[in-house]
């Protein structure tokens, strides 16, 4: 209880602690310390600093691949793209030494590496498209190939090896990393049906935070220590170098940041938001030991992961088909964006998964007839399986930039079968033109049961009728 800049004396706030408010005696990093920063809003159990820096590791492989980046001069030669593989991959001057080993928990497959080996084979890695990308050769998978030989370099870039660069750029932050957060999160839920609990009153079990480290690990690769960033806020712009920094810079491109979903990346991506809050809700519940719980969480988290790399997919997608200027980097980047999101829309439709493969795949040509793509084959592949990805055309939104959609770019509208709506009575229509209620998009005909409210309202007014004027006399006759 709050007040004047100061809690009110025996009002203070309480911290979560385990039994007797003593911590447990495990390891440094398991300690349940409740006093530690937070991680974009993330209250986290455990110690996850040194997991959290691995943001670095990635931003010097990105310089290493564009040494004078920051002076907007971005040469990127061979030579960069060598020195940067045998810094990832080696280990040579790098003293993080992490994302060349990431997943680092097998023990099981969560829901998204699952995907990924369904698709692309039983014995994908994610390092695979950096590696192929960086040494200009082809992946080697069951399904969606990328031949990286087809880049023309500067004949078709800016500088020689761009395609290259950003393809290993991206799909080290976007896929590699993802899946290193997913078998994070699948290692918690493994644990906790294991038995490891923080929270029980059972004496005959030992306490155990080695769950709720594992969550913990989670949400830290999720943002990383570089994105300075809350629940709903970006200070000072400050957008980092894993998959959160996605979400909030294809926001200010889809309308989808902040709540009132602007293009105003100062605030998060409303798919971060939810993001965040999922996390939560799911460390809560590992803290707990609900599996069910657990299990829904992921799932959910797994879905709003999704919307920034279907974002990402639309908006190169439609620079690589209409952009006057062709170039590697455009190809690159629908390929690997294509790439991070293929397994997830195979499992839902293989036939849909082919036709994104196709417009996005990485060939070689110098002219733009040449260019296989279908920009409205891709976008109408990709919305045909919204509802089993379990996101929204509201979530996704329209890409747009300069106060306008972009032609054959618009938002889609949320419809139920065929696009068309079902034909029950007026109030249960679906249809997504209603106006929101406090940021929510109601589904159905509200309004009616939406001004209740106005009943309650004449019932205070009844008991106490002339508060208006600050005279608020209120007798036994009004209150009858």
């Amino acid at each position: 209880y709050y007040d004047g800049g100061r809690y009110y004396k025996g009002a203070e706030p309480c911290r979560r602690k385990r039994e007797g408010n003593t911590e447990v005696d495990l390891t440094p990093n398991s300690s349940l310390d409740t006093c530690r920063e937070k991680i974009g809003g993330y209250h986290p159990f455990t110690d996850v600093t040194t997991e959290l820096s691995s943001d670095k590791e990635q931003a010097e492989f990105e310089d290493l691949m564009v040494p004078d980046c920051e002076s907007g001069n971005c040469p990127g030669t061979k030579e960069n793209l060598d020195t940067a593989r045998k810094y990832y991959f080696d280990g040579v001057q790098n003293t993080y030494k992490h994302l060349s080993t990431f997943p680092d928990y097998s023990e099981t497959d969560g829901i998204v590496l699952a995907k990924f080996k369904a698709y692309y084979g039983s014995a994908y890695t994610p390092q695979e498209y950096t590696m192929k990308a960086l040494l200009k050769e082809a992946t080697s998978y069951d399904n969606g190939n990328q031949d990286f030989t087809n880049f023309l370099g500067k004949v078709f870039s800016d500088f020689p090896v761009e395609g290259q660069e950003q393809s290993a750029r991206k799909s080290s932050r976007y896929v590699t990393v993802k899946i290193q957060y997913f078998q994070k999160m699948e290692a918690a839920l493994y644990y906790v049906k294991q038995g490891c609990l923080a929270q029980t009153n059972l004496e005959s079990v030992s306490p155990c935070l080695t769950a709720v480290h594992e969550w913990d690990l989670a949400r830290a690769y999720f943002t990383g220590s570089i994105d300075k960033n809350d629940e709903y806020m970006n200070f000072d712009r400050k957008i980092g170098k894993f998959p959160h920094a996605l979400g909030d810079k294809r926001c200010s491109n889809f309308k989808t940041c902040g709540i009132t979903q602007t293009t105003d990346n100062s605030y998060s991506a409303v798919a971060n938001i939810k993001l965040m809050n999922l996390f939560r809700v799911g460390g809560d519940y590992v803290y707990s030991g609900n599996v069910t719980g657990v299990e829904y969480i992921i799932k959910q988290i797994e879905s709003a992961s999704l919307v920034p790399l279907i974002q990402a997919t639309l908006r190169f997608s439609y620079k690589r088909c209409y952009e006057d200027k062709k170039d590697d980097k455009f190809m690159a980047e629908a390929a690997v964006f294509a790439h991070a999101i293929l397994p997830h829309i195979h499992t839902c439709s293989p036939e849909d998964a082919g036709i994104i493969y196709r417009n996005t795949e990485i060939i070689k040509t110098t002219k733009s007839t040449e260019l296989k793509c279908d920009y409205g084959a891709v976008q109408d592949a990709l919305r045909r399986n919204y509802d089993c990805l379990g996101i929204t055309c509201e979530d996704v939104g329209g890409y747009y930039d300069g106060g306008r959609y972009y032609k054959g770019a618009e938002p889609c509208r949320r419809k139920r079968e065929g696009n068309t709506e079902v034909d029950l009575t007026p109030n249960s229509s679906l249809d997504t033109c209603r106006e929101k209620i406090g940021g929510y998009h109601p589904f159905t005909d509200v309004t009616t049961e939406l001004s209740s409210d106005k009943e309650q309202a004449e019932f205070e007014d009844l008991m106490v009728p002339d508060c208006e004027s600050g005279n608020c006399p209120g007798t036994q006759e009004n209150l009858n």
